[in-house]
């Protein structure tokens, strides 16, 4: 693989550089939401001082070996992104997107499918999202078959069906929208909310029509992409007729998009 000289990339460098901080930051104590936490986890349990000197160290060697793949891989991805990006030079493409960020292949996907059949907000969304950090949270699913699933209606008002979840309104106004990955690997909009659903990382995510789907996502970790949050709301009132998440760019006039 040709490895570009840190100097020639250096703005990539740098924010890799910076988020990786961030993660050193965050397993040497302070708060662990990152994709390495259930690794540190697993090392508190077994009785491993996430403080000590010893500890410390390795993950810091560990993370200047990430900042190294990502000097020599950030290049191929960011080129191989450069290519869709000049034929959507419309999108709001990120000045860098780290290696491995899990809205690559979604992003990829869309634009080499029937892109434009897609609602008209959910592409911009999804690429504004490429500069976002990736969050642990943990999930629950329900439908209305489920003996606890709530009804068929929402909070918001709006009937229960697949593509939104619950969350906790002390965190999460109505409308937000977050990208889920797997086993949900989907966009899902926050119009719901729940006894049980507690905490900034904690989300219901709505299988209607698909209730074996509820039986196997059971309660898990996974993680997620906020792509737009709302800021809470006390009062969440009725949703609008016609609603939809903002729309963050345009296509060209000559190009059709989904409603």
């Amino acid at each position: 693989m040709h490895c570009t000289p840190p100097y020639a990339n250096v703005d990539y460098c740098a924010a890799a550089f910076c988020r990786i901080f961030r993660v050193y930051r965050d397993l040497a104590g302070q708060r662990a939401n990152t994709g390495l936490s259930d690794a540190m986890y697993r090392m508190k349990r077994v009785g491993i001082p996430m403080t000590s000197r010893l500890t410390q160290t390795l993950i810091l060697l560990g993370l200047v070996a990430l900042l190294a793949g990502a000097i020599c891989v950030g290049p191929a991805l960011a080129e191989d992104l450069a290519m869709l990006a000049q034929d959507h030079s419309w999108l709001p493409w990120p000045e860098f997107v780290l290696p491995g960020h899990p809205l690559i292949p979604v992003v990829e996907g869309l634009l080499t499918g029937d892109w434009d059949k897609q609602p008209a907000w959910k592409l911009p969304m999804l690429v504004n999202g490429l500069q976002k950090d990736v969050e642990d949270c943990t999930i629950t699913a329900y439908c209305s078959q489920c003996h606890d699933g709530g009804g068929r209606y929402t909070r918001w008002g709006s009937r229960t069906h697949r593509g939104i979840c619950a969350a906790d309104p002390r965190y999460w106004g109505p409308g937000s929208v977050i990208w889920i990955g797997a086993p949900v690997n989907e966009i899902v909009v926050v119009e719901d909310t729940g006894g049980a659903v507690k905490g900034p990382n904690r989300f219901d995510v709505c299988m209607e029509g698909n209730h074996e789907m509820c039986n196997v996502i059971g309660k898990r970790g996974a993680t997620y992409v906020p792509l737009h949050r709302v800021p809470p709301k006390r009062r969440w009132g009725t949703k609008p007729a016609g609603w939809h998440p903002p729309i963050w760019a345009m296509p060209p006039d000559d190009v059709a998009v989904g409603g």
